[in-house]
């Protein structure tokens, strides 16, 4: 299985869900599988939604579990409500419906938001927390969903294909999102501000050094997927974040005091960040 959906918080975890991170809470995994991208949803808001195939994108026969990327928010919708794309799939020896919901966040109250925002990057699971895989997409319908939202297909390393990167330290994990570009005009510069290309981000991952070839320096140079769980209160799974297409490079740090730890550092380039948060 593959689910990636932290789940839904009742009112008294969503309570306790809304606070600051502690880096400690805050644990790594890694694979050496890729995320495989399976097409692409675009919405009209008015109920129609198109999926396009990757190309060369063959589903496995046996099917996978799916989750859906937001690559373009849209329209914001104009108030607090649930939006969802359904996908009329094959699953088995029947057709069923499957359900990716982009739902309310449990928290919204706290922090006074007034709009259901689709972020960039955010992810949600295909189905919730069902055993279904999916072996074919025939269809695709959108419920309350703005107009011109697109969004990826993804099919998502099982959670089986990871190990735990134990004793980190710092995690320098950012998301891409598009850099601000002002553009003048007379005497105002920075009468337009656009969406631009932004720069290049490097995940940054540090640990106890255990030797090289143990823990992420196992990974120096190969493509890993990352995932991250951030836990409130120590128990309280709030986030799951995931970098796919990490190549890093990894170095030992040797400090010159006696009593030091000694650090092992990876860091490289990404090509894709999910985020997927709890409801």
């Amino acid at each position: 299985m593959s689910r990636y959906n932290p789940g839904t918080l009742t009112a008294a975890l969503a309570r306790l869900a809304n606070s600051p991170n502690l880096g400690i809470n805050a644990f790594i995994y890694a694979s050496l599988r890729d995320p495989v991208l399976y097409g692409k949803v675009v919405t009209d808001g008015a109920g129609v939604a198109a999926f396009t195939a990757e190309p060369g994108a063959a589903i496995p026969v046996a099917g996978e579990d799916m989750v859906l990327r937001v690559v373009r928010g849209g329209d914001s919708v104009t108030e607090l409500t649930n939006i969802k794309i359904a996908f009329d799939v094959n699953s088995g020896s029947t057709p069923e419906t499957l359900d990716a919901n982009f739902n309310v966040s449990s928290w919204a109250e706290w922090n006074e938001i007034g709009e259901q925002v689709l972020t960039i990057s955010n992810a949600v699971d295909i189905g919730g927390t069902g055993d279904s895989v999916i072996k074919e997409i025939d269809s695709v319908t959108a419920t309350n969903m703005p107009f011109n939202a697109e969004f990826e297909v993804w099919g998502m390393p099982p959670s089986d294909k990871y190990f735990a990167v134990t004793c980190t330290k710092d995690k320098s994990g950012p998301a891409t999102l598009p850099a601000t570009v002002p553009v003048g005009c007379g005497d105002n510069p920075q009468e337009y501000v656009l969406p631009g290309r932004p720069e290049v981000q490097n995940l940054r991952i540090v640990q106890n050094d255990f030797d090289f070839g143990r823990g992420l320096s196992s990974l120096a140079g190969h493509r890993a997927t990352i995932k991250m769980d951030v836990l409130k209160h120590r128990n309280i799974l709030s986030a799951r974040y995931v970098w796919s297409g990490y190549i890093p490079s990894g170095s030992p740090e040797f400090p010159a005091g006696a009593n030091d730890e000694v650090d092992s550092v990876s860091e490289g380039p990404y090509e894709k960040f999910f985020a997927f948060l709890a409801r």
